[in-house]
């Protein structure tokens, strides 16, 4: 009878933590970056809107 067991690629696993661990860090960055940005004169109405919507998201 044979057995199937769970095998995990770590060294691929070491990758994709270091791949997340990287974009949180941008990520982190970003709102950083845009905490003393306001939506008024982006752009148009609607991008305006828009940044503010996505800035209130992420703070």
């Amino acid at each position: 009878m044979a057995t199937d067991y769970f095998n995990t690629d770590t060294e691929e696993l070491g990758r994709f933590r270091k791949t997340l661990e990287d974009a949180k860090t941008e990520l982190d960055n970003v709102r950083k970056w845009m905490q003393d940005v306001t939506a008024e004169g982006i752009g148009t109405k609607d991008l305006d809107a828009a940044c503010a919507e996505f800035h209130e998201h992420w703070k």
